[in-house]
């Protein structure tokens, strides 16, 4: 293994094989960061220059008009090894995970030291989710000694803003209490209870639509107009 900080750039040689693509975007993410700290990662060669990784950083390079650049030589690589390490070199670092707390914890230290995040390599919907990761753990977080209130201390607190009982009894009494969801087992013998227990009077529609969270006002006056629509479609033909 042989390093030279200062390799002139005209006599490496890209691998004509390279399955590694760079769009325009990603060159200039690396353009920004060697103006930024510099070109910090070597590019791999070969006894003939051809270059194992690093066609990226070289693309970057010269788009900043850079003579010399540092590579490492690897002569002790046979031909099969060089030509696997190409695609290693890329596929092996696309393995690795993020640790999504301490990422976002860097970064938001990284903000209030004003450090531009964009030279990070995160495209900007990418840096929207990280910065979403943060919002939902501190919204998330209580004091170790906050208990959150009770309903019915909130309430007598003057917590929470609910209308008085006395004064709106017939909207606390007649209002519909939703039960748990039963799931259906049978929508055809669900749908038939239905029927059977308006018919018995055990229920009535306003019951039954509102057990499926539905306001059986709105559900008749759909109907109609379905009906109305209906009619008006048979009599054009």
């Amino acid at each position: 293994m042989e390093f030279n900080e200062k390799y002139p750039t005209e006599k490496l040689i890209p691998y004509a094989r390279n399955s590694r693509t760079h769009n325009e975007e990603q060159i200039a993410q690396i353009v920004a960061s060697i103006k930024e700290f510099g070109l910090t990662n070597p590019i791999l060669i070969g006894d003939d220059d051809v270059i194992i990784a690093g066609h990226g950083r070289l693309m970057a390079a010269q788009r900043l008009g850079m003579t010399e650049v540092p590579v490492i030589r690897l002569p002790h690589l046979t031909e099969t090894q060089r030509r696997a390490l190409v695609i290693a070199d890329n596929k092996i670092a696309l393995n690795a995970g993020w640790d999504e707390e301490m990422l976002y914890l860097e970064m938001e230290e990284l903000s209030e030291l004003d450090f531009d995040l964009n030279l990070l390599g995160f495209n900007p919907d990418e840096l929207n989710e990280i910065q979403l990761f943060g919002e939902e753990k501190s919204s998330g977080n209580t004091d170790d000694d906050e208990v959150p209130e009770a309903p019915e201390e909130a309430v007598n607190k003057g917590l929470v803003d609910a209308p008085d009982f006395y004064e709106n009894r017939y909207a606390y009494t007649r209002c519909k209490w939703i039960g748990p969801g039963r799931g259906w087992v049978d929508p055809v013998k669900e749908a038939q209870a239905c029927q059977i227990r308006m018919n018995i009077g055990l229920s009535t529609l306003e019951n039954e639509c509102a057990s499926q969270g539905l306001d059986w006002e709105e559900v008749l006056e759909q109907r109609a107009r379905e009906k109305e629509r209906m009619k008006k479609l048979f009599d054009e033909r």
